[in-house]
């Protein structure tokens, strides 16, 4: 990838195209699955951060990208890169959600 906006948008593409996507955001609640059409819309905005605080306690522990973003500065100067580690943790539990189904201790 040439840059952190091109690899934002490969996320963008490659996330809604992964195996686990639909089976994952229709796991999700109505919060979390706001923060992720707000994610693959564009990137990190002061709502997306906001709706990361009103996702389950459940969701909260298990999804790395809420926590990420929970913590998240809104600040423009640091948004382009927040939304990549954001997205590469999304693209992370996708990767994990249906090993997270089968055992849900980990």
């Amino acid at each position: 990838m040439d840059s952190i906006v091109e690899l934002n948008q490969f996320y963008r593409t490659s996330i809604p195209q992964h195996d686990n996507f639909h089976a994952l955001y229709g796991s999700l609640s109505e919060q979390t699955r706001e923060v992720m059409n707000i994610l693959l819309a564009g990137d990190v905005t002061p709502e997306a951060i906001r709706a990361a605080h009103l996702a389950t306690p459940e969701e909260f522990h298990r999804y790395t990208f809420l926590r990420t973003l929970d913590d998240g500065n809104p600040s423009p100067a640091a948004t382009i890169q927040l939304t990549n580690v954001v997205l590469g943790y999304l693209m992370e539990g996708l990767d994990e959600f249906l090993e997270y189904e089968d055992d849900p201790e980990l």
